[in-house]
């Protein structure tokens, strides 16, 4: 016989997951779209501030990009975000 607590219990994972999740989610999903935007404006700031020959924003700038490069190339990075596979 099923427990008459199970659906509550069922209800309390589900919400403490979430609270827990939600926020290391919401941080990894900013870095990843940073990162991902980053890769190609960064390009154009380091060409417009090399214009302007202000040098130590390109340098800046160009560290970002390099980062930003480096952390799309890392498999296990890349891995994180592959959709899971069909159940189908």
């Amino acid at each position: 016989m099923k427990s008459i607590f199970e659906p509550v219990q069922i209800a309390w994972a589900l919400i403490w997951r979430s609270t827990v999740f939600a926020p290391v989610f919401l941080v990894f999903y900013i870095l990843a779209v940073a990162t991902w935007m980053c890769r190609f404006v960064l390009p154009v700031l380091i060409f417009v501030f090399a214009w302007a020959q202000d040098w130590f924003s390109v340098v800046v700038y160009g560290l970002a990009w390099i980062f930003s490069v480096a952390i799309w190339r890392w498999t296990r990075f890349r891995a994180l975000l592959e959709s899971p596979p069909s159940l189908l």
